[in-house]
């Protein structure tokens, strides 16, 4: 019995041993906690989802505005205190404050307690050209005395939007019902169809 014993304790004792051996970096202390300056970053799965797309060209025209909330999360350990970064617009926006987007908080804060926030972008549609290209609007991160900077890839966050409504690839199997593209016409057929290409997309096919 004793020997069926050693034999089960071993692996643990081996293991026990093993984990005086692990080699912490130098965010770790050996007793496993967190003790870095906690850093911020844009929370989004892939470095590629950090480029946002809205367009308002479908929409009706009583959509004259549009929030965007860009998550931001904290790489460490809460606080009891609310902890401050900064945010600044980069000089190839092509958007402006207060034309083409509401004002913004540059210096938001991560609340008490916690390990995430938002940062709400409000977009204007009023001074978007129908027939203009897109614009946009670049932020990015900086480190302030509460929060430093940890990823590269995950501190910059760009906000396409747009106006401008294209005719769709199927408008030319009916031309001779609907006649030359034209953006009122198309807002009006859309506006049976719940403001939703697909929708309208659907219906081509199914109901001619």
């Amino acid at each position: 019995m004793k020997y069926f014993f050693y034999i089960l304790l071993l692996p643990l004792l081996v293991a026990l041993g093993s984990c005086n051996s692990i080699v912490y970096d130098e965010e770790y202390s050996k007793d496993g906690f967190y003790h870095a300056q906690n850093a911020v970053y844009f929370h989004y799965p892939e470095a590629q989802d950090t480029v946002r797309f809205y367009s308002f060209g479908t929409l009706p025209i009583e959509t004259q505005e549009y929030v965007m909330n860009i998550p931001v999360r904290i790489a460490g350990v809460p606080q009891k205190h609310a902890q401050k970064f900064k945010l600044v617009v980069d000089t190839a926006s092509t958007m402006k404050a207060g034309v083409h987007y509401k004002d913004l908080n540059l210096e938001p804060v991560v609340p008490v307690d916690s390990v995430d926030a938002v940062v709400p972008v409000t977009l204007l549609r009023n001074a978007l050209s129908p027939d203009k290209d897109t614009l946009k609007l670049i932020l990015r991160l900086e480190a302030t005395s509460d929060l430093a900077l940890k990823y590269p890839k995950s501190n910059k966050v760009e906000i396409q939007v747009t106006n401008v409504i294209t005719a769709p690839y199927y408008w030319e199997y009916y031309i001779d019902k609907f006649g030359i593209f034209e953006r009122r016409k198309y807002l009006m057929m859309l506006a049976y169809y719940h403001s939703n290409e697909s929708e309208l997309m659907e219906a081509m096919w199914q109901d001619s």
